[in-house]
């Protein structure tokens, strides 16, 4: 006859006070990446996702701007509600434990990251979300490591130097097109700009060239009326010198 045995209690972490879940939140991507996906990284089981980290009820992940390539000084770190990074598709999430780290101590490490990952220094595999996501996990000190199967991309492009290289290059023609249109972009409203400031110069002229055409259509009626009409004593002075003759008074 077996004699049942109660079971242990499986251990569970120690959760400090101050303490705060740590969730992962995974997305599917923008179209660019995604059209990387379709092309090139599906077949390779490498795809490319977007990830947030959640901490103390704020999401924090790393992205880039189409027109900030040359603006170093923008950071690519945001924040917003979990599971809501705008312009993503939201997929799921996975909770790595509790961190030990107070909300102020996790406050510094934001600021400090803000500062070390401007938006242009994103790299669709070298330097993306996943690496900001994975530093920021470290950085919080989770008993769950960052998940190995959302590396896989960046551990292709560091062992595959073929696909590092074909990666590399749809980036920098990405990020050329990129910036070129929204120069053209700028351009066209700069020629925009211009031509209305022509076009409200030449109606400010227009006003002003008729306000003088009306002043001095005034002043010629004013003088006419006293040509017509000239007093007697300037008659009699023109009369006296000869220089016009004798108006009939």
């Amino acid at each position: 006859m077996h004699r049942a045995v109660m079971a242990e209690p499986c251990p569970q972490q120690k959760v400090p006070s101050s303490a705060s879940e740590v969730f992962l939140h995974i997305y599917h991507c923008d179209p660019y990446t995604g059209f990387l996906n379709r092309m090139l990284l599906r077949d390779q089981q490498i795809g490319i996702y977007h990830a947030g980290v959640e901490v103390y009820g704020n999401e924090w992940s790393f992205q880039y701007y189409e027109d900030a390539w040359e603006k170093p000084f923008i950071s690519g770190v945001i924040k917003c509600q979990p599971k809501h990074m705008g312009e993503y598709e939201y997929q799921e999430s996975v909770s790595l434990g509790f961190s030990p780290l107070t909300q102020a101590e996790v406050d510094k490490i934001v600021i400090a990251s803000r500062r070390s990952w401007p938006a242009n220094s994103y790299h669709i595999t070298r330097h993306n979300c996943l690496s900001f996501a994975e530093h920021l996990v470290k950085m919080l000190q989770t008993p769950d490591p960052f998940p190995s199967w959302l590396k896989g991309i960046l551990d292709a492009s560091k062992e595959s130097p073929s696909i590092d290289a074909v990666v590399d290059y749809s980036w920098s023609w990405m990020k050329w097109y990129m910036v070129r249109k929204h120069q053209e972009a700028g351009e066209g409203l700069c020629s925009v700009s211009i031509a209305n400031k022509a076009r409200r110069r030449s109606e400010e002229d227009a006003r002003q060239n008729s306000a003088r055409c009306s002043n001095a259509a005034q002043k010629g009626g004013s003088a006419l009326g006293k040509r017509e009409a000239p007093s007697a004593s300037a008659a009699r002075k023109r009369s006296d010198d000869g220089s016009e003759s004798c108006y009939a008074i």
